[in-house]
């Protein structure tokens, strides 16, 4: 999973919550494409991976 910026508001098609603008959100990339299918892209911003620590924490 990664960590998306909202940057317009968008519905998403698996909860069918409405995300809005500034809100932070975990989304698969599978999940992101569909939704660029449907509405276009532009309306999420990838801001981080969800991975393995750096550091070793």
């Amino acid at each position: 999973m990664a960590k998306y910026k909202v940057l317009k508001p968008i519905k998403d098609l698996e909860t069918n919550k409405r995300l809005e603008v500034g809100e932070e959100v975990e989304l698969t990339v599978k999940r992101v494409e569909e939704s660029e299918k449907k509405y276009g892209k532009g309306y999420l911003e990838r801001i981080e991976d969800k991975g393995p620590s750096k550091g070793g924490e």
